[in-house]
């Protein structure tokens, strides 16, 4: 779940979840996205996201990354915010009851370097 919470990315899913960082986590977390029951598992809850709202996330993230990277100024800073958004990275508001993600920066920071 938190590799999908975090937009795929799966060295941050096993540092978050496992606490681990380096090599270890880069080994690992490779093994675990290989392994056939974790891909399955993947590959179900994505269905049931392109079934329940008729788009794939993947596709989603993904454009979202290329609009970030090519785009200028305003469109930069909207899907960069919106990957934010979707990887439950912002801090409660003062209208939030609970907040949905954990802030993170190294995450929002991995983000951006990404682009």
């Amino acid at each position: 779940m938190e590799y999908r919470r975090n937009g795929f990315n799966g060295l941050q899913a096993y540092k978050k979840v496992y606490g681990r960082s380096g090599q270890t986590a880069e080994v690992n977390s490779s093994r675990l996205l290989s392994n056939a029951k974790v891909k399955a598992r993947l590959d179900e809850l994505g269905e049931k996201d392109s079934l329940r709202y008729g788009i794939d996330m993947n596709e989603i993230v993904y454009d979202l990354k290329e609009l970030a990277k090519n785009s200028e100024d305003n469109n930069r800073l909207k899907a960069i915010d919106t990957l934010i958004k979707i990887a439950g990275e912002y801090a409660p508001t003062k209208t939030d009851n609970k907040h949905q993600g954990n802030l993170n920066i190294s995450s929002i920071q991995d983000i951006i370097d990404e682009l």
